[in-house]
């Protein structure tokens, strides 16, 4: 049966939920015991990464069939972040990536540097892995390393020692052979394959989010919306909140960039830098809003605070629909990264629990 048949529900308490996507039925519930902070979807396995109840982190792995067994990998280091890459799950955190076969088993493990730099000054990470062409991609203490996607071994490592580059360090994106970065107030374009710097930007507030490209331009979200020249680092525009500093950003293609500050999305015109509509979340005290996904000519966003999913149309900003999630008593446990459309449903983190809803 297509898995686009089926949502998947991470509840409050760290269960896996399936239900039917026509009628809501619940088919399992499987416990994971995780908070969880990530979600990756491959085929009818998901992949769970988050926090335990003993200071550890975890990724689990669960069958929606219910015919295979899953797995479980524990490690003392803070993981946030999972991905699969052929018949390899790759998880990172701080200061350590670890390589998973599709069974779990522990293939490699790099670590990188972590923490305060002397030169360039406090820069940690959000951690997270990119993997193009056999190469995984990651970030640690102002620095870009590009290893062997078979054995963790390096193959060329990227420093910005520039204090432009003090702050925390974004995920790397890869484009076109081409490696873009941000870290503190700096963007800088990274040759994939010998790690040589093409370019740099320097803009005036620090990076909140990963960079972005589209429709040959280059997004980066500090204090104010850049579109950059993905060639030069030329800056074709700005734009910047009325409402105040820029929280985070989605280029959701279809000419369309959307900026977030706090409760306001504003859609602006991705060729000037011109506002085209504008959401305020409805729900009150609901939290800022999350980085938008766009899928089918909806754009997707979540409330962080008291969880609630709100579905608007791409091309008009129109409100078309709320999904009020389960709270979470925990007013401690933050929401964490924006929805994910996949297999007929959206998956969101939101308020420490992850939800799914049919798209």
């Amino acid at each position: 049966m297509p898995a686009d048949r089926y949502l998947y529900v991470a509840g409050d308490t760290g269960s896996v939920q399936q239900l039917s996507a026509g009628s809501g039925t619940r088919l399992f519930d499987r416990d994971t015991e995780l908070s969880p902070r990530g979600l990756v979807h491959h085929g009818f396995t998901l992949y769970v990464v988050g926090a335990t109840d003993v200071e550890e982190s975890a990724v689990v792995s669960v069958d929606t069939l219910g015919v295979a067994d899953g797995w479980r990998f524990t490690t003392e280091t803070e993981l946030s972040t999972v991905v699969r890459a052929g018949d390899t799950v790759y998880t990172a955190g701080e200061g350590v990536v670890h390589a998973l076969d599709d069974r779990g088993k522990h293939l490699w493990t790099h670590r990188t540097p972590w923490g305060h730099d002397d030169e360039v000054g406090q820069a940690g990470a959000y951690p997270a892995v990119r993997v193009v062409a056999g190469t995984v991609y990651a970030t640690g203490r102002n620095r870009l390393y590009a290893l062997h996607a078979s054995s963790g071994e390096p193959r060329w490592e990227y420093r910005a020692a520039d204090r432009a580059a003090a702050g925390p360090t974004t995920a790397p994106v890869v484009a076109a052979g081409v490696v873009y970065q941000a870290g503190g107030r700096l963007v800088h374009a990274v040759d994939a394959r010998s790690g040589t710097a093409k370019w740099r930007f320097v803009t005036r507030g620090g990076a909140v989010c990963e960079p972005q490209v589209r429709d040959g331009m280059l997004y980066a979200g500090a204090g104010s919306l850049h579109a950059l020249d993905v060639a030069t680092g030329t800056a074709r525009w700005r734009f910047t909140p009325s409402a105040g500093a820029l929280t985070s950003f989605s280029a959701v293609g279809g000419g369309t960039a959307i900026a977030v500050c706090d409760d306001l999305l504003v859609a602006v015109d991705s060729r000037t830098g011109e506002e085209r509509w504008r959401f305020t979340r409805p729900t009150p005290d609901a939290g800022p809003l999350s980085a938008p996904v766009a899928a089918q000519g909806r754009v997707y966003t979540a409330a962080r605070s008291r969880p609630h999913l709100y579905g608007l149309d791409a091309s008009t900003g129109e409100h078309l629909w709320t999904a009020g999630l389960r709270d979470v008593p925990d007013e401690e446990v933050p929401g964490r990264g924006p929805p994910v459309v996949s297999a007929g449903a959206v998956h969101v983190i939101a308020g420490g629990a992850l939800h799914a809803v049919e798209a």
